[in-house]
């Protein structure tokens, strides 16, 4: 945020002089309440991957201990070059130090992301329609939007019952990979047989599907709600639905494409646009964007970042790492050193899951 106030203060004084103003002036009742939204969007990041964690069959973390590791996921996805796949890297490996098996692991990360990926699109995309004009190709778009999720579950269930396509298509993959690295051809095929085989006992059950599409929304709808409660914090009257889901995904794909870490300026830019454009005033809809960012992803960032230093360090009687327990009881107490086994490849997607608009991700 400092950044874009520097920014902003070289090219139009009078404009951060007049933010600041708004900042100073923010309702406090209201700032609570974002922040109390953001605080159940990165919980139902949480909620999500435990979900999937036990359609996999795995047994799931306890709910506090993997919120600790989805608020530390977040700092690192929002903080550094590269941040959303070590991200992933990072909370892999955490379910492995849980006892999670790879072939779980992998898959809950790979489709949370996509159900997360489909869930902003689907909602996203329905607001905007029925904020709109109703003609052909908003009616064409609706019939896509209603039949992505289902599609997708129904794409994730047959790959998941023939795995032999499945292992033929990443097997070419890695293949061309290890030329490209000058490794042997069928360098790392067995891992992949043995991943994609494991996949084929992974059957979960239509009220999984549901479960996670629901977290998935509480997830996206909270962190939108976050940057409305924003604007009335600034005093800012709410622009219509329509608007506000139009300024939040210009948010969302913003942060997908930008170089810096969680989007940090160019975010910031996009949605501010988009708020005035739809009739906010300037600085007000420039000091709301300024809130919100400074909780998604700035708060989830620096909670992510304290958890972090808290379980590292050096307690007496206890080695400079603080161990993580393990979901299945209270007494298992394991290392935070990583597990063996390899990073998946592939679990891309908008969220982290989050490094979406805000970074609590997604």
């Amino acid at each position: 945020m400092s950044g874009v106030l520097v920014v902003a203060a070289a090219t139009h004084p009078s404009v951060v002089t007049a933010t600041l103003r708004v900042l100073v002036a923010v309702r406090p009742g209201w700032l609570a309440a974002a922040v109390l939204v953001e605080v159940v969007s990165v919980l139902a990041i949480a909620q999500l991957h435990r979900v999937l964690l036990g359609a996999a069959g795995a047994t799931r973390p306890r709910t506090g201990d993997y919120l600790a590791v989805t608020y530390v996921g977040g700092a690192v996805s929002s903080s550094l070059p590269g941040g959303p796949a070590l991200a992933i890297a990072y909370v892999y490996r955490q379910l492995r130090a849980r006892g999670v098996a790879e072939a779980s692991a992998a898959w809950a990360l790979v489709v949370s992301g996509a159900v997360s990926t489909a869930t902003i699109a689907l909602v996203g995309s329905a607001v905007l329609t029925l904020a709109g004009h109703l003609d052909a190709v908003t009616v064409v778009l609706g019939a896509v939007e209603v039949t992505a999720v289902p599609g997708l579950i129904a794409l994730v269930r047959w790959a998941a019952r023939h795995p032999r396509p499945v292992i033929g298509c990443a097997s070419a993959v890695l293949g061309r990979l290890n030329v490209l690295l000058r490794r042997p051809v069928h360098t790392g095929r067995e891992r992949v047989v043995a991943a994609a085989s494991a996949l084929n006992g992974i059957r979960p059950a239509w009220r999984h599907w549901l479960c996670a599409v629901t977290w998935s929304a509480i997830n996206w709808g909270a962190d939108a709600a976050c940057l409305a409660l924003c604007l009335l914090a600034a005093g800012a009257a709410l622009p219509s639905p329509g608007a506000l889901v139009l300024a939040y995904v210009a948010g969302v794909v913003t942060t997908e494409l930008a170089v810096t870490p969680a989007g940090v300026g160019t975010t910031e830019a996009a949605i501010t646009t988009v708020l005035v454009a739809h009739g906010s005033p300037t600085h007000p809809a420039l000091a709301a964007v300024l809130l919100f960012r400074l909780l998604s992803p700035g708060l989830n960032t620096a909670v992510g970042a304290t958890i972090a230093a808290i379980r590292r360090s050096p307690r007496p009687g206890r080695s400079a790492r603080r161990p993580f327990r393990r979901g299945q009881g209270a007494g298992s107490d394991v290392s935070v050193d990583p597990a063996p086994g390899e990073v998946p490849a592939g679990t891309g997607g908008v969220e982290h899951e989050r490094d979406r608009v805000g970074g609590a991700g997604s």
